[in-house]
């Protein structure tokens, strides 16, 4: 089991996802008006831009 293997418990697993859940959700509702305002490739940009340049 891979909670084994990486010494973690099962309800930590679970508290970090509801806890990204309960980040990433409600962030949808400032993201996307703005988005839509500025046009989703000029507000995307920097993300993707920034991305790249971590993976490089």
């Amino acid at each position: 089991m891979d909670s084994e293997r990486f010494w973690y418990q099962l309800d930590q697993a679970q508290l970090l996802v509801g806890i990204y859940l309960l980040g990433f959700g409600p962030s949808q509702f400032i993201y996307g008006p703005i988005s839509d305002a500025i046009g989703r490739k000029r507000f995307c940009s920097p993300g993707w831009l920034s991305h790249c340049l971590a993976l490089c």
